[in-house]
């Protein structure tokens, strides 16, 4: 009777917290099923596949999360209209709209692309969170507390997700091997994603007061926090700084100009001072715990020289190779931490507010306007591609000329392929459109239409600048099993079956007049100088990889034939997917694919070798 007092109760809580924020836990539940959707491969629409509907979908939902959570925590602490909240709510719909347009599929070729254009956008939020209930001057300490009250919690949900999902995990675990139920890997992702998107929302949520007026009320700051900071926070700290003052004396002495690498511990040695700075923020003053008060009066002094050294490590970077979203975060970031520095040094109100309030600030005008990261990275690359073509005479009077004896040096070649597959990831490749002729132009469309850069080869025609020179992947598409050598297909009178076997701009011809040929992306059957076929297989082949990637992590597994990804060796990759999935349908005629391999350079494709038969309709 207990047991069942105990869940009506734990019931009556979740439907409150469902009722009290329903956009946030809706939102956990949007990107839970569309995971499930894009593991399970539901789609079969290659325009699905190739832009990444269903990723981008789960990404704008699990931002959703933290947008409707600052419009929640807003609306209840300020106590506004049901009108006024619902138009929050829609504000919030284009927001994640917008953003959800903003992400171009080449952006999953690169992580920092990634990280840079959707994880400042969801930091932006989680930082919103932090100051939208107490934003006034004198609200410090209630800040603090609220904020304390968060981390706290954030915390709890986190640990009763991890312990969930060990638990829930280990009883799959034992079923499947004791009854033999013959689990896949997939059962586990649903589990966690689960657990720690849906279940993890809603316990984060649950414990939120009703009335926020109780982060006003005085308590006392607790002891745990103090050995916390004492013992764990303080000493480590105190480890970077020794690690990075004697780098930084080592560089001075023998005159180096410091490792661009240096900018990553500067920052997480910031990070976790500054963390520490706040958890001791209320008792900061307090000269009977001398350690705190010295910390708190001096830590901002001893960041300025380590400041010193972390700009001179990125304009180390910026200057030759240009401003790249990455590099123009890493600085956005050192001129957040040179701002706080000052503002605690100088300031004698000390208010915390200020330091979500600026990097939330920061954040998000960087990632907008002409001025933002993406914009002025863009501009700044074109700038290099026109100085560095202008200088090995490929563009002349703003126009692109082809001059195929033209030597250009290693190094330039090098950069101008850099940044042309710099902007290809970005979609920015048109960017080049008005320097070329009409005939030029076409090909840049095709080449964008395609997301097949190796056709700018046609433009950039001087030796040295040729675009298929770069590191591919290679990869084996092979059908499960290889049915055409287990048993034969079965025909009827009406179908005609033709033997395809080609390599990379190969042609092959009978006695019949039947040819078969192999350029980089495409399959073309003629018949009597006909084309009777001509298959495309770019976005299949995207699909197909998309689809694996997005079920399979790479793992080393014994040479056998089945549906997992085998890693025969770095950048060597062997696929085995289901009998139907590679085969491609046009009108009524068919092409069984058994094998392709093909070289991958981002998300471009180019055809090795292919075997398989074509299907005809009589």
């Amino acid at each position: 009777m207990l047991l069942l007092t105990s869940f009506k109760k734990i019931f009556s809580q979740v439907g409150r917290t469902i009722l009290r924020f329903p956009l946030p836990i809706l939102m956990s539940l949007l990107a839970f099923v569309f995971i499930i959707l894009e593991i399970k491969g539901f789609y079969r629409s290659t325009a699905i596949s190739k832009n990444f509907i269903f990723v981008r979908i789960i990404l704008e939902a699990i931002s959703g999360i933290s947008l409707y959570i600052v419009f929640d925590f807003f609306s209840e602490s300020q106590q506004i209209e049901k009108s006024k909240k619902l138009g929050l709510y829609l504000l919030g719909f284009c927001i994640l709209g917008l953003h959800y347009y903003s992400i171009t599929p080449g952006m999953f070729d690169s992580e920092t692309i990634f990280v840079s254009r959707y994880l400042i956008f969801i930091a932006s939020f989680h930082l919103a969170v932090s100051f939208v209930t107490f934003y006034h001057s004198d609200e410090t300490i209630s800040f603090w507390r609220y904020n304390y009250f968060l981390f706290i919690q954030f915390l709890k949900s986190i640990g009763f997700s991890i312990s969930l999902f060990a638990g829930l995990g280990s009883a799959i675990w034992a079923v499947d091997n004791l009854f033999g139920m013959g689990f896949n890997g997939d059962y586990y992702v649903y589990l966690g994603a689960f657990i720690f998107i849906v279940f993890n929302t809603i316990v984060f949520l649950m414990g939120i007061p009703e009335n926020f007026n109780d982060f006003k009320i005085e308590k006392e700051y607790k002891k745990s926090i103090k050995l916390f900071v004492q013992y764990v926070l303080l000493p480590v700290a105190g480890i970077y700084m020794l690690i990075l003052y004697a780098y930084m004396f080592k560089s001075l002495m023998e005159h180096q100009i410091p490792n661009g690498w240096i900018c990553i511990p500067i920052l997480l040695f910031s990070v976790l001072g500054l963390f520490a700075y706040l958890l001791i923020y209320p008792i900061r003053n307090d000269e009977s715990n001398r350690l705190f008060f010295v910390y708190s009066k001096y830590f901002f002094y001893s960041l300025l020289p380590l400041l010193t050294l972390y700009f001179n490590a990125i304009f180390k970077r910026i200057i030759p190779y240009g401003i790249t979203e990455d590099r123009y975060i890493v600085f956005i970031l050192g001129i957040w931490l040179l701002i706080v520095s000052l503002y605690i040094i100088f300031s004698k109100k000390d208010n915390i507010l200020l330091i979500p309030v600026s990097l939330f600030l920061l954040l998000s005008l960087s990632a907008i306007g002409p001025w933002g990261m993406f914009q002025l990275s863009g501009q700044n690359q074109m700038m290099r591609l026109e100085k560095l073509l202008t200088r090995n005479h490929l563009l002349v009077n703003k126009k692109l000329v082809h001059n195929k004896q033209q030597k250009v040096n290693n190094e330039d070649a090098k950069s101008i392929r850099s940044i042309l597959f710099y902007l290809k990831k970005r979609g920015e490749l048109n960017r080049i459109h008005r320097w070329l002729g009409k005939e030029d132009q076409l090909v840049l469309e095709k080449a964008i239409k395609d997301n097949e850069i190796f056709s700018l080869n046609a433009i950039f025609n001087s030796n040295e600048m040729s675009l298929g020179d770069q590191l591919y992947d290679n990869f084996s598409l092979n059908a499960t099993p290889y049915f055409f050598e287990v048993t034969p297909y079965a025909l009827d009178n009406s179908f005609t079956m033709l033997h395809v076997n080609l390599f990379q701009q190969h042609e092959t011809n009978d006695t019949n007049k039947h040819s078969f040929i192999s350029n980089r992306t495409s399959i073309i059957y003629i018949e009597k100088e006909d084309t009777v076929f001509n298959i495309n297989l770019n976005e299949k082949i995207n699909s197909l990889l998309q689809y694996q990637k997005a079920i399979d992590s790479l793992k080393k597994v014994n040479n056998t034939i089945d549906n997992s990804i085998h890693l025969v060796q770095e950048g060597n990759y062997i696929y085995s997917f289901p009998t139907d999935s590679m085969k491609y349908t046009a009108g009524e005629n068919q092409l069984l694919i058994n094998q392709m391999q093909i070289q991958r350079y981002d998300s471009s494709n180019s055809i090795f070798s292919i075997d398989g038969y074509l299907l005809l309709k009589r």
